[in-house]
């Protein structure tokens, strides 16, 4: 939380020594949450930095070039982030990620048509 907080992602509302700490969403937050998240561009520059438990998955994900393996990672990664989320209890979590990582998937079907049109 507190890399969070120093990333301007959210502020303190109300310390209350009795409750958790309060917090706000910031707008620099919101657009990484509702934005970024599910931009191929964003997902592919994190993927090789995100911690990777599934040991699998891990050694599928290596650093590449090619735009068409990149791709191909980014896929990799949301459907092992999708795994990792059907594990929780938490319904408006998992919803909310299902309609990111739908997002994220459909941007990068649109990245694919691009490169294809400019490779024909």
């Amino acid at each position: 939380m507190v890399l969070f907080q120093r990333l301007r992602l959210y502020q303190a509302v109300t310390p209350d020594l009795f409750e958790r700490e309060k917090v706000r969403l910031t707008s620099l937050g919101r657009y990484h949450i509702y934005s970024l998240i599910s931009i191929f561009q964003y997902l592919d520059a994190t993927v090789i930095s995100t911690p990777i438990l599934d040991d699998t998955v891990r050694k599928q994900v290596t650093d590449v070039n090619n735009i068409h393996d990149r791709l191909t990672r980014t896929d990799l990664f949301i459907g092992y982030l999708d795994n990792c989320v059907s594990h929780l209890s938490d319904f408006e979590l998992t919803s909310a990620w299902g309609e990111v990582s739908l997002k994220a998937k459909q941007n990068i079907e649109e990245v694919r048509k691009r490169i294809a049109k400019t490779e024909s």
